[in-house]
C-alpha cells in the first residue's frame, strides 16, 4: 500500500500537452478541413478525405475519431488517457457521431462518423473578420 501512495504522490516528469497535440494534428491535416461560418462555407477541403469540420460561429472543431486515434497511436499516447485528460482540461467537449460534411453541398451524401468535438481557441483576426 505504501508503494501505491508513493506512486500517486509522484509528479509526472513528462507532462503531455494535449492542446499542442490537437494543433499538430490539425496542421498536418489542414487540407482536409471544412470551415464554416454559420451556414456559409469559408474553406473547402482540398484533400480526398474530410477529416475535420471547424465551425467559427460555435467555436467548435469536430475531428474524425478514427484518424485522430491513428495519430495518437503514432505518438504512443493512449486514447483513454487522452480522452480523460482532454476532458479534464476542458479541451474535449463532445464525443459522439456527427456528419462532418453537414452544410456543404459537395458532401451531402456522407454518413455520420464518430468524432471528437474540441472547443477551439479561435484567433482574434478570425473573429474580427467574422464580425465585420
Amino acid at each position: 500500500i505504501e508503494m501505491i501512495a508513493i506512486r500517486d504522490d509522484t509528479i509526472r516528469v513528462n507532462h503531455t500537452d494535449y492542446k499542442s497535440i490537437r494543433g499538430d494534428f490539425l496542421n498536418n491535416h489542414h487540407s482536409a478541413i471544412l470551415i464554416l461560418d454559420g451556414d456559409r462555407v469559408t474553406s473547402e477541403p482540398r484533400a480526398n478525405a474530410l477529416i475535420c469540420r471547424a465551425e467559427i460561429k460555435t467555436g467548435m472543431q469536430y475531428v474524425a475519431k478514427s484518424e485522430f486515434k491513428k495519430y495518437l497511436n503514432s505518438l504512443q499516447i493512449s486514447t483513454r488517457e487522452f480522452e480523460f485528460a482532454a476532458k479534464k482540461e476542458g479541451l474535449l467537449t463532445f464525443v459522439g457521431k456527427q456528419r462532418l460534411s453537414k452544410g456543404w453541398k459537395a458532401g451531402m451524401n456522407t454518413a455520420p462518423v464518430a468524432v471528437y468535438g474540441f472547443k477551439a481557441d479561435l484567433p482574434d483576426e478570425l473573429l474580427k473578420d467574422g464580425a465585420e
